[in-house]
Formats: structure tokens, sequence, C-alpha cells
């Protein structure tokens, strides 16, 4: 697990306040540009008309029988709910690793 520190600030009665403000944005990264692993990774998918969230990708980068570079995908749902769901050979260059660590 990675986690980001949050910086307490004084306010002026002298009791501690946390700011609520949501992380920074990162940029996502194509699996195909990846340098990680991406087993696991929560991913979004670019298809014609629409970007595609709540999956999660359940293999790392591999190259398929025609030698495209791709990943397997399954919808978060099942991802969590433990179903053994048949997952979704994408482009690797059409998925992307939602929030990449950063270094």
């Amino acid at each position: 697990m990675v986690t980001e520190p949050v910086y307490p600030k004084v306010a002026s009665d002298g009791s501690l306040v946390v700011p609520i403000r949501p992380p920074e944005p990162r940029e996502a990264v194509a699996v195909a540009d990846y340098p990680g692993p991406v087993r696991g990774e929560r991913v979004v998918v670019l298809q014609a008309s629409a970007w595609v969230f709540d999956v999660r990708a359940v293999s790392e980068k591999h190259r398929d029988n025609r030698g495209r570079l791709v990943v397997d995908v399954v919808h978060e749902e099942a991802y969590y709910a433990g179903r053994t769901a048949e997952p979704t050979t994408l482009n690797a260059e059409i998925v992307f690793v939602e929030r990449p660590r950063t270094v």
C-alpha cells in the first residue's frame, strides 16, 4: 500500500485543522508504456465514443498469438466479488493505468 502524508495546520484558536482536499491529479499512463506491474491495477479503457471506468487488469501485459501487446481486464464488480469472470483481452495501447504510482 502506498500512502501520501497529510499535513495539519494550526487554526487561530490553537486547534489542528486537517485540510480535506483531493490528492494531486496524476496523468494516466497507457499500459503499453507503464514500467511497473499492472495486474490488480485500476485501469480505464478508451472506446470509440467513451471512456470505460471501473475496470481492473487481471494479467500483466503480454503478447497475443498475433504478436500484439495486450492486457486482460474484468469489470471491477467481478474482480472484488471473487467471481470467475471471463476476462476481456484488449490492446495495451487503449488501456490506461488510472492512478500510476509516483516515484
